[in-house]
């Protein structure tokens, strides 16, 4: 709730009757008249029933306050009858910021109406504000950002001119606070700078803490995560300074929570140890779980179920004593999701199944969707493909009803991925269709990727290899910019691991697509993904070693690449929670085109890289050579170039001369590695020529197809010829 400024002006008790002489022309000792003497006896009982109603909303209790409504109910009957607008008007305000703190908001804004507009006849300018603030509180609680806006700026004009900075800082606190819940982050750090800026006048430390750790969390929202860190630290020396316990475990969760963004896992768990800490000092039984919960995640994300179900159990404790339900049942969702990691399915099953009680009991939409996509999980992950598909079909049409269309198209996924699994090819086409299409206009470019690739596999099992290698070719540079925007090295390196299946996929479809077309030349292409799959595997292992590539290349440049990932990402994250929230199209097309310009200057500063920059360029994105050119520079006519890409299924080996470029069929990467440990045992007998080295021993290959046989056969010979042993 924002923040509502409250003056209680001070109804002093005093002589109507010695003021209504003096206005009349009567003698102090002069009997009133009887119309004087009534209203002066009113207004006495009016403030008296003020006074009380007063002590009683100052006790600051549900039974209090309700019992204050009704005396201030009946002074304001008082004021009214002896026309004393000022006092009616207070009543009227004191009631209406009641309903509201009791949640009772279409109570509270026709009392707060009625003050504003008897505060603007009488007139009074600082209770007309303090009215003003809170209509604009309520219809902020409301969700109505924009009519609070409306009522905040009306408030801060007044306070403006009658020159109080103190409330003047709230006031641009709360418009902060609306335009940062409209995604509107611009005008956000706009009213907070302004809010910093006239803090600094007042030097109330607090106040500039406060300010602090909410511009840091719209820098978070908006995905400029440095800028968060920054303004967080600056925010968390201020609450060690004041000594505010609470705000300062606050603070480091959120720290822990962009370390964790970083991917710096330790850095993150040390400073969640250290909020711990100071939630256990004073007791605050809830941040402890929130913080158990969020170490947890960490060991989550790094895929260490046990360590992340070690943390997770005594948050889940802590949350069951609190009684905060919805954090229990997200505890709850969570330690089924670090069974399923660890592969304790039977475990994972009663865990889900508590999560989807109590998110059911509370009305959690959402979060029943969650669970009932994880028991999807567990069930595909057990082989029960039907009992799997009951579960996502159950959280499919929730999201439906939520118009959650993020969601919608990670369930789509998981649901056409058993469709695939069933051989339903037709059906699974058709689902990851409809999943691409809602990840598009999404702009999710993660699940975009996801469904590409599915529905490449789907192709390419229905014959459509041209169909397959276009959805691969459209998926793969997604990939690129996905995984190269994931700081976790752990995320990255599983990443990397899927993407290099799908790099497999490729040059398996063009390969078979030469061998229908081999005058189209895809064995040269196929090589070249080949190339550029060991390409981005060095620049992976460059960034997961921590490399300081920046010598190479200008800092500014370097800085400004990795902000625009950052940027980037978080619009599209934006542009999800804007479908999310049903926000006009016009506001969702205008997010999806900042994401475009961002990314057209992503693209220019890549290119500004590799232009002024190679070999920067070359160790952090680099390019594979064209088959052309390996054939006019790298052989001369006594060279052949052998390049193996190994495989889950099925592994190729090409052969390149100066004239040449052929394709050989070998096992999976297992098979493989099997054969060639029989190959060597064979061969590193003594008794073996030196020149045996290079033939295929028939018991080699033995258990195999002829094929592969013929495979092998045909590229020893190839060899054979080529180093003229024979």
């Amino acid at each position: 709730m924002q923040t509502i400024i409250s003056r209680l002006p001070i109804f002093r008790s005093f002589l109507f009757g010695f003021l209504l002489a003096g206005l009349c022309g009567f003698s102090v000792l002069s009997p009133l008249p009887l119309v004087a003497q009534e209203q002066t006896t009113t207004l006495a009982e009016a403030h008296t029933l003020f006074a009380e109603a007063d002590a009683l909303f100052k006790k600051n209790t549900k039974a209090d306050r309700e019992a204050a409504l009704q005396k201030y109910g009946a002074a304001a009957g008082l004021f009214h009858a002896a026309r004393f607008k000022r006092g009616e008007a207070k009543c009227l305000s004191q009631q209406g910021l009641i309903w509201a703190d009791l949640g009772k908001n279409s109570q509270a804004l026709p009392l707060l109406q009625s003050a504003l507009t008897l505060f603007r006849e009488v007139p009074d300018e600082p209770n007309e504000a303090d009215v003003l603030t809170t209509i604009g509180t309520v219809y902020s609680d409301l969700g109505d950002k924009t009519k609070a806006q409306e009522y905040f700026l009306q408030a801060l004009q007044l306070e403006q001119k009658l020159g109080n900075q103190v409330r003047q800082t709230t006031l641009l606190t709360n418009l902060g606070l609306t335009y940062a819940a409209q995604g509107e982050t611009g005008k956000a750090v706009g009213y907070y700078q302004e809010a910093l800026q006239l803090n600094q006048k007042t030097a109330n430390p607090q106040t500039q803490a406060h300010l602090l750790h909410s511009l840091a969390d719209v820098y978070f929202a908006s995905g400029e995560n440095q800028k968060a860190l920054d303004h967080y630290q600056q925010a968390l020396r201020l609450w060690q300074e004041t000594q505010d316990t609470r705000a300062e475990a606050s603070t480091l969760t959120a720290m822990g929570l962009l370390y964790t963004l970083f991917g710096e896992s330790q850095k993150a768990l040390t400073t969640f140890q250290m909020a711990l800490k100071l939630q256990q000092e004073i007791g605050d039984k809830r941040g402890e779980a929130i913080t158990r919960q969020r170490i947890g995640s960490v060991f989550l994300n790094l895929r260490d179920g046990e360590q992340a179900a070690r943390n997770y159990q005594p948050a889940l404790d802590l949350a069951r004593q609190s009684g905060d339900q919805s954090l229990q049942a997200q505890i709850l969702n969570n330690l089924g999701a670090a069974e399923l990691v660890r592969g304790a399915y039977p475990q994972a099953i009663p865990l889900l199944e508590q999560a989807l009680e109590i998110r059911r009991a509370i009305k959690d939409k959402t979060g029943e969707a969650q669970t009932l996509n994880n028991l999807g999980q567990v069930f595909l992950k057990s082989g029960d493909l039907n009992l799997a598909d009951d579960y996502y079909q159950q959280a499919l049409k929730m999201v439906r009803e939520a118009e959650n269309r993020s969601f919608e198209t990670r369930i789509l996924k998981n649901i056409g991925e058993i469709q695939y699994r069933q051989k339903k090819l037709t059906s699974a086409a058709l689902t990851f269709q409809a999943g691409l299409r809602l990840a598009r206009s999404n702009g999710d470019r993660m699940m975009e990727f996801f469904h590409r690739c599915w529905l490449a596999r789907v192709v390419r099992d229905q014959q459509d290899l041209s169909e397959a290698k276009n959805q691969l070719e459209l998926a793969l540079p997604l990939a690129e910019f996905v995984r190269s925007a994931t700081a976790n090295q752990e995320l990255r390196a599983s990443f990397f691991a899927h993407v290099r299946d799908i790099y497999e996929m490729y040059v398996d479809i063009l390969v078979r697509l030469h061998r229908q077309l081999p005058e189209r030349g895809y064995v040269a292409v196929a090589l070249t993904a080949s190339e550029q799959a060991r390409a981005k595997s060095l620049a992976d292992q460059l960034r997961e070693r921590e490399l300081d590539l920046t010598a190479d290349g200008p800092v500014e440049l370097v800085k400004r690449e990795q902000e625009l990932k950052e940027l980037i990402k978080a619009k599209q994250e934006l542009v999800t929670r804007l479908l999310l929230r049903k926000q006009p199209q016009s506001r969702i097309e205008a997010t999806q085109k900042e994401c475009a310009v961002l990314l057209d200057e992503y693209r220019q500063v890549q290119a500004t890289l590799r232009s002024r920059h190679p070999r920067y360029a070359h160790l952090t994105a680099p390019e594979p050579l064209p088959v052309t050119t390996i054939q006019q520079r790298l052989l001369d006519s006594d060279t052949m170039l052998l390049e193996f890409m190994l495989g889950k299924e099925t592994s190729y080996v090409w052969a390149v001369t100066q004239t040449t470029v052929k394709v050989f069929d070998l096992p999976g990467k297992a098979q493989l590695e099997q054969l060639a440990r029989q190959f060597h045992q064979q061969v590193s007998a003594p008794q073996r020529a030196a020149r045996n080295l290079v033939k295929v021993s028939p018991a080699a290959t033995s258990g195999h197809s002829k094929e592969l046989q013929n495979s092998l056969v045909a590229l020893s010979q190839l060899c054979w010829v080529r180093l003229d042993l024979n």
